[in-house]
């Protein structure tokens, strides 16, 4: 059964992917066959529900061109991962990172945020702004996601028995929504200035000390008693960026 299912995803991603011309693509998903042969469920695995249910549902024109929405973007690493890797060995490092990882996804998905991408040690998570909620909701269940991200972080542990240390670099802005890379290999991705920004962001909170590093886009919306346990840390300046960014920062117990 598990065969004829991995089957059934090799052409069903084959189908789905590979066809890059729009009326063959549109021809070949008529046919509800291919779908109900496929585990969709294992595709939402692989690549993640929300970009299953956007590529299901748009043509492929409309993939690539993508669409300009609002969008807060974190990312977030392990602290010290490079020297960790290190001592453990190569067999330890996948299941110390899969059980990461576990405890990771089941936070974002509590607080309806999407997993984009795993960035080796790192994740790109993605919430997308629906109008219909306020700013400040929406900004403060990002906080509270990233704040357990960081608390549960620290119940695995790295075979010398240490705690898991993260940090994260959240940011707010617009972004770009859609199919990037070529014919023969590209993913759904969110890219764009308030995505590099936030990048930067969690490059830099090592270097000022502190776990959760936002920037004003965010602060401004939050409610204040969570405004109030960030500490103002003034402009900075970001690589690749001319205009200084206003940044507030987070540390919580166990902080590296």
């Amino acid at each position: 059964m598990k065969k004829f299912l991995f089957l059934s995803l090799i052409i069903f991603l084959q189908i789905k992917f590979i066809i890059p011309n729009k009326n063959d693509f549109q021809l070949k998903c008529e046919n509800k066959l291919v779908f109900q042969s496929a585990d969709l469920s294992l595709l939402n695995c692989m690549v993640g529900k929300e970009a299953t249910q956007n590529i299901l549902n748009k043509d492929w024109d409309e993939l690539r061109k993508g669409k300009l929405i609002e969008a807060a973007v974190i990312f977030c690493d392990i602290c010290s991962f490079t020297e960790t890797s290190e001592k453990i060995g190569s067999k330890n490092v996948l299941a110390l990172l899969n059980s990461y990882f576990n405890e990771m996804v089941e936070i974002v998905n509590k607080h309806k945020g999407i997993v984009n991408k795993f960035l080796g040690d790192g994740l790109m998570i993605v919430f997308e702004f629906d109008e219909k909620q306020s700013k400040e909701e929406f900004m403060n269940n990002i906080i509270q996601c990233a704040i357990q991200m960081c608390e549960i972080a620290t119940i695995v542990k790295i075979p010398d028995g240490k705690s898991v240390l993260n940090r994260c670099g959240i940011n707010f802005g617009k972004v770009i929504a859609g199919v990037v890379g070529s014919v023969d290999r590209f993913e759904y991705s969110y890219v764009g200035d308030a995505v590099n920004i936030a990048s930067r962001l969690e490059g830099l909170a090592k270097d000022l000390k502190h776990r959760i590093l936002i920037s004003k886009s965010i602060c401004d919306f939050l409610s204040v008693d969570l405004k109030n346990k960030f500490t103002d840390l003034g402009m900075h300046q970001l690589r690749g960026k001319k205009v200084d960014v206003h940044l507030f920062g987070m540390n919580l117990a166990n902080s590296a």
